[in-house]
């Protein structure tokens, strides 16, 4: 019995090849796969900083416009004038309050737009920048309208940016992109292209 166990041992042995296989990658191949990923990476990187940047720009632009609304809204809902500062008063933070009073005209708060990366001022060279036509206050009437247009145009410093326009007579607020590069001393309305 035994003879015949060793027997069939051999036979499987000899009939069973063993192949020696390489695992692995040799270093020609690695070096070719990272100069693809490389080159990959190259191509997308501008496109995605610059998708970052525009992604940034609507954050914040929301922000503006739902205070904006919100300011509009409580104005007509108090029946008094709703005062809009873009930040100013308190720096990189939307507040509005009733006209000659401390009460809020934004019930659910300021918006602190430094928390996006956004200054106010036209010399930030590292975030997104504001820029006004007619100045960073706002009124809104008892009927949600406003005495003078505004246009607001956020951007990052040597691009172009997206525009908030307010009309006047209506206080109707619209969202475009700017089409020019932005500079800040000689805005235009007529570069603000909006759909709405």
């Amino acid at each position: 019995m035994l003879k015949a166990i060793h027997q069939q041992w051999l036979t499987y042995k000899t009939h069973t090849t063993y192949k020696t296989s390489q695992h692995g990658f040799t270093l020609t191949e690695i070096v070719i796969i990272l100069l693809i990923v490389g080159v990959f990476a190259a191509i997308a990187t501008p496109s995605f900083l610059s998708w970052l940047n525009r992604k940034r720009i609507d954050d914040v632009l929301a922000q503006v416009e739902g205070a904006l609304k919100e300011a509009q809204s409580e104005a007509i809902k108090k029946g008094q004038i709703c005062e809009v500062d873009l930040g100013v008063a308190t720096p990189n933070t939307i507040t509005a309050t009733v006209q000659g009073t401390t009460q809020t005209c934004l019930p659910t708060g300021p918006r602190n737009l430094e928390k996006l990366g956004v200054s106010i001022f036209a010399n930030n060279d590292t975030g997104i920048a504001m820029a006004t036509t007619n100045g960073t206050a706002i009124e809104f009437s008892p009927k949600g309208t406003t005495v003078t247009n505004n246009l607001l145009i956020f951007y990052r410093p040597g691009n172009t940016g997206r525009c908030l326009a307010i009309s006047s007579g209506l206080g109707i607020v619209r969202i475009g992109n700017y089409t020019e590069v932005v500079n800040p001393q000689a805005l235009s309305a007529n570069n603000c292209e909006t759909s709405n």
